[in-house]
């Protein structure tokens, strides 16, 4: 006969505020898990940012990372943010073309970013969905400025998603509005 052992929403509450606190109260445990973080979105926006102007890719199709030149599918070992960039010196380990230095980049950049941001957000009082917001605000922000950059346009999977995130955010997080706290 098996066990099942309740919780009271109050419980399931303050368990959910032990992982917030702790994160608040460890500096090091949350620059780590921030980062960490920070260089898995990096790995996903280096996605998208290739995949987003080109005709036929989208951010879901392929399922998987692939190497632009052979189009062999890179292994999951070798998509690990940063770590593998570095393990194979840049290159595929199909075809050995180098990637360019931005895959590294934006897993860095925004490794570096979410820490910036775990910082202000984990630290004040607007709680966790204020960080999320924030977490996949730069994101975003993050993927239209390099496809820009590159590319001269802006997607319109982000501009045009951006007003209903944005309409979520404000009424979520009333703190993301425009002279809040002033």
């Amino acid at each position: 006969q098996a066990s099942f052992v309740e919780t009271t929403p109050r419980q399931r509450d303050d368990s959910c505020m032990s992982w917030w606190e702790t994160l608040q109260q460890e500096p090091v445990f949350r620059r780590v898990m921030l980062a960490v973080l920070g260089a898995m979105f990096g790995s996903f926006a280096s996605a998208a940012i290739y995949r987003i102007p080109r005709e036929g890719l989208s951010i879901w199709r392929p399922a998987r990372s692939f190497c632009p030149t052979c189009e062999n599918q890179i292994r999951w070992h070798d998509n690990l943010p940063i770590v593998g960039y570095l393990i194979l010196r840049g290159r595929c380990r199909s075809c050995k073309t180098r990637y360019g230095a931005g895959y590294m980049i934006h897993e860095l950049v925004l490794a570096g970013l979410f820490v910036l941001a775990g910082e202000g957000w984990l630290l004040g009082q607007e709680g966790p969905a204020a960080l999320i917001f924030a977490l996949i605000a730069l994101t975003a922000l993050w993927i239209a400025t390099a496809v820009d950059w590159e590319h001269l346009i802006l997607p319109d999977g982000i501009t045009l998603g951006g007003i209903p995130f944005g309409v979520l955010a404000a009424v979520m997080v009333p703190a993301f509005h425009l002279g809040a706290g002033l």
